[in-house]
């Protein structure tokens, strides 16, 4: 939106003078453009909207929990990392965000030539490159996977992969290069356009700006990586943990960690030298002898690179960045890496998912973070249900059960031993849980204590759900489906012998159930029916918010069911999603292997969703690395900066039953659906304004000083006022908005409205 446009979408031209403030808020004085813009947007109370056209979006780890094969940067404040399933993530000196970049695609390596030149090398010959702006696809002229990639400069840069595979790009298109040699290669490095060395599979050839050739390196080590600082000084690594030195003239070892692979080196200097690989181990060279630092994690790391000696990087498994500061690893990962089974909610915006692998783990949604319970003892847990936030049941292994009061989590006996896979109540009073082998078990919690109930079946049970106390279905092995009508449980037939692992519905008339190969069928009341999945990859979860809109997940697999037919959804991860649970606002989300919950939303509803934060509490704080949810909006807090540079340390955002207060921190609001419009009334009454779109930060004096700058591929309008020293006045922001910030010192802000596209 314009100025001029912006003044009319205000009603006036000018300043208005302000109205008295109200005992509710002395502070903030509320201007008439305010309530004008108030109005034009849908109502406080307006339900929000969530993402486009069913896109899935990381919630946990984050930034995000692909693998990640290899980092490459510019400069500390521009750096890359890419990994499988299209995965892509950027840091631009303060946080690292995910890059949509349409491909689920598996890069194997990233080389940044500078800002406006990356190249991004991966499955199928595929070769990327961006420009500062956008990512393109490059014509390799070859289909074989390409392992590595760098570059002397835009206009020299080499690629190699499977079959001997060498190419070159010389700014204007990529040729091939002869190898001489049929073998895979894995590493690349050089120090000119005539002083490239390629390792491969048990051979290190070296290219003089005219031919490759052989320097007799030690055979069959199966070379991982590659890296120098001149001709005569050269490092390499290899697939049985060996590290070998090049002078210029030959290859001697240098060191043997036992038999693990080092997949990646990086160094400073010569005598800076870091290599990274299994269990989060990290080798270090100080010019003399190397020696072995922790990450502070477990994750196979698999690619390594610093700006300097104090500022290094390495990623790894489960998409963990860890950071080296000169002193000591710390990671830049927020988030459980435990696999996880089973998750449900509440309208309140409390989300909980249960796992782990040999003890159980829970975490619970605050704004955006998912944060870990501390849980008794117990071994892993499978399924969780709550009538309440403050009333959550989970079960697991050796009929373990847990229960959360909304202050802690408690230990239940359930006087079984069987495992429990999955739990379903109708109230806090009327809580069963199923499970067993090789015969089914189910128990039943009264509000005072858990009791076998008599089941007649054989064989386990995986799923239940029900629509009332005299109408619960229940799943599980040998294509098992049962129904108690409230007296006594009876047996349907399926016509299926194969496992199936949940069931949920929309209504008595109206259930679903999925198993092993992709079975789903679907009951209307009378007789259970086969439906088309599509796939034969095993289904875990089915969850919907209604009888045309379903969705079930398994392994690498998501399916959306529209009332008439199943289709594949584009998951953004190889994990196997377990369990999954959906929303009021039409969102789901789903849980799986290692730690992976995605979030998922329509953006097919209301345009426009607005925030006037009268809901929050009138003494809410939420710290940094803390998040809360506003109908439906997630919103975390991070890091602010301040006008001499420094990024503070410590700072909340603040409700006041009125208005949000960042202090000394920034809201991110959570956007899921594409936005193109955002909009907000502000009382400025000191100190610095920071403003993020799209990942790109700005800050300033005052939001005024930010009118008519474009930020993020946004442009800020803003008209504002100053009324007894402080700046007053309404902003937009018009663009192509994913991403969205707000941050100061003593900041309020009001009315926030989203319109979405």
């Amino acid at each position: 939106m314009d100025p001029e446009r912006l003044r009319e979408h205000l009603g006036t031209e000018q300043p208005i003078n302000p109205l008295p403030a109200t005992p509710k808020n002395r502070h903030f004085t509320t201007l008439l453009i305010v309530l004008i813009i108030l109005a034009a947007c849908a109502g406080p109370g307006e339900t929000p909207v969530v993402p486009p056209d069913f896109d899935w979006v990381w919630s946990n780890p984050l930034p995000q929990g692909a693998r990640l094969e290899s980092i490459s940067g510019v400069s500390a404040g521009d750096i890359w990392a890419v990994g499988v399933h299209g995965a892509m993530i950027h840091y631009d000196g303060t946080q690292w965000s995910v890059e949509s970049i349409g491909t689920s695609y598996r890069f194997n390596d990233v080389w940044a030539v500078g800002t406006n030149d990356v190249f991004a090398v991966g499955q199928g010959g595929t070769i990327l490159h961006y420009d500062g702006t956008d990512w393109a696809e490059q014509n390799s002229g070859v289909t074989t996977m390409l392992w590595e990639v760098w570059g002397n400069s835009s206009n020299d840069v080499f690629a190699v992969g499977q079959g001997g595979t060498i190419l070159h790009y010389d700014g204007t298109s990529w040729t091939q290069q002869p190898s001489g040699t049929p073998q895979n290669f894995y590493s690349l490095w050089g120090s000119s356009g005539s002083d490239v060395f390629a390792g491969g599979a048990s051979v290190i050839l070296h290219y003089d700006g005219s031919d490759w050739n052989d320097t007799s390196a030690p055979s069959a080590q199966g070379y991982t990586s590659l890296w120098g600082f001149s001709a005569t000084d050269v490092f390499a690594s290899g697939s049985n943990g060996n590290v070998f030195h090049y002078d210029g003239t030959s290859w001697t070892q240098m060191q043997t960690f036992d038999t693990r692979p080092i997949d990646d080196l990086w160094g400073s200097a010569p005598e800076d030298v870091f290599g990274v690989g299994a269990d989060g181990a990290i080798r270090h060279y100080d010019g003399t002898a190397w020696t072995t630092q922790q990450s502070g994690g477990t994750s196979w790391l698999l690619g390594v690179w610093g700006s300097s000696g104090s500022d290094v990087y390495t990623v790894g498994n489960e998409g963990q960045v860890f950071h080296y500061d000169g002193t000591a690893w710390t990671t830049q990962s927020t988030g459980t890496t435990e696999s996880l089974f089973g998750i449900w909610g509440f309208p309140t915006g409390d989300v909980f998912a249960v796992g782990g692998g040999l003890n159980a783990r829970v975490v619970r949604l605050a704004g955006g973070v998912w944060v870990e319970q501390s849980v008794p003892p117990l071994a892993r847990a499978w399924g969780v249900w709550g009538s309440s936030p403050n009333d959550v049941f989970a079960v697991g292994m050796s009929g373990d059960a847990l229960h959360f009061d909304g202050t802690a989590w408690s230990s239940m006996a359930t006087g079984v031993t069987d495992n429990l896979y999955d739990v379903w109540g109708t109230d806090g009073s009327n809580v069963y849980a199923v499970g067993g082998f090789p015969n089914s078990r189910i128990v039943r919690y009264d509000g005072s204590s858990w009791s076998t109930i008599p089941s007649p079946w054989g064989s386990e049970l995986l799923g239940i759900w029900g629509f009332g106390p005299n109408d619960i279905f229940v799943s599980g092995g040998s294509g098992l489906i049962g129904h108690y009508d409230g007296t006594t449980w009876s047996t349907h037939t399926t016509g299926v012998s194969g496992m199936l692992w949940d069931v949920w519905g929309s209504g008595p008339s109206d259930v679903f159930a999925v198993g092993t190969g992709g079975t789903i069928l679907h009951y209307d009341g009378a007789t259970w029916s086969p439906q088309s999945s599509g796939t034969t990859s095993s289904l875990y979860s089915v969850f919907g918010h209604s009888a045309t809109d379903v969705t079930a997940v398994g392994m690498h697999t998501v399916l959306h069911y529209d009332g008439a037919a199943w289709s594949p959804q584009e998951p953004i991860t190889i994990s196997t999603m377990h369990g999954l649970w959906g929303d009021a606002n039409q969102a789901y989300y789903a849980v799986g292997t290692t730690g992976t919950i995605l979030r998922r939303a329509e953006c097919d509803g209301p345009t426009m969703a607005c925030y006037d934060f009268d809901e929050l509490p009138a003494d809410g704080r939420w710290n940094l690395g803390e998040g809360f949810t506003t109908r439906g909006m997630q919103v975390a807090v991070v890091p602010f900066q301040w006008a001499d540079g420094r990024w503070a340390t410590s700072g909340s955002v603040r409700s006041d039953g009125n208005t949000l207060n960042p202090n000394n921190a920034s809201a991110d609001f959570q956007i899921l659906c594409p936005v193109y419009e955002v909009t907000f009334q502000y009382l400025e009454t000191g100190g610095n304004i920071n403003v993020r779109v799209n990942g790109e930060h700005r800050e300033a004096d005052d939001i005024n000083a930010l009118n008519g700058q474009v930020i993020g591929g946004a442009q800020l309008n803003s008209i504002s006022t100053i009324v007894d020293g402080d700046w007053r006045g309404a902003v937009s922001i018009v663009g192509d908005i994913e991403q969205f910030e707000i941050g100061g010192q003593e900041l309020r802000i009001e009315g926030l409205c989203f319109r979405y596209q």
